[in-house]
């Protein structure tokens, strides 16, 4: 089994943009995450928080995105 090399906050985010533009097909302005709240887990996943620490979602080193 390929181990996937890990993921920057940054692809992670762009990510998580994306697939709410065109997954989701949301227009308006989105709620991003906060690159000091957000965490990256052990396996490169990062798991994509608000300032307040409210879960947005994660996205898996390969770039699959789940909401929360």
């Amino acid at each position: 089994m390929k181990k996937n090399k890990p993921i920057t906050y940054v692809m992670a985010e762009y990510k998580y943009a994306c697939y709410i533009r065109d997954e989701l097909k949301e227009s308006g302005p989105i709620l991003y995450p906060s690159e000091q709240a957000s965490k990256q887990h052990r396996d490169g996943t990062w798991l994509l928080l608000t300032i307040e620490g409210g879960r947005l979602g994660t996205v898996s080193p390969n770039g699959t995105v789940r909401l929360t």
